[in-house]
């Protein structure tokens, strides 16, 4: 596959790179192989269609993650259920509904995005915490 992944360990944090990697789903690859202390999770530029629930769950430090750019139509909830996320991106996908729980859990969160996606329907509860 054509693609990079790469892992960058600073002095603040680190950073997990994964693009133009093709994949359709987060569990084509092995989250085991990124570094717990990861903060920032950049996985743009991919074919995502779904994220699936609890994907991210053994990345407590994560504080980023940049999911632009997919064609992620469909959002589990309970998703996203680290603890100490602040900013989220999946703006430039192919989200319709944003399905109730999408974001549920998410109590650190202080920037969404979601612009460039074609959402119609919003259900009850998507941003309760």
């Amino acid at each position: 596959m054509l693609g990079i992944v790469s892992f960058q360990i600073l002095a603040c944090c680190t950073y997990a790179t994964i693009y133009y990697r093709h994949y359709h789903s987060l569990n084509d690859w092995s989250q085991e192989t990124i570094p717990t202390s990861t903060t920032q999770a950049y996985y743009y530029h991919n074919d995502f269609v779904s994220i699936p629930r609890g994907v991210f769950q053994n990345l407590p430090s994560l504080q980023t993650i940049y999911l632009s750019s997919n064609h992620v139509t469909e959002i589990a909830g309970f998703a996203f259920s680290t603890p100490a996320l602040k900013k989220l991106l999946l703006d430039t996908n192919e989200l319709e509904v944003i399905k109730a729980r999408s974001f549920r859990g998410l109590f650190v969160l202080e920037e969404l995005y979601l612009n460039n996606n074609e959402i119609r329907i919003i259900e009850d509860t998507s941003f309760q915490v």
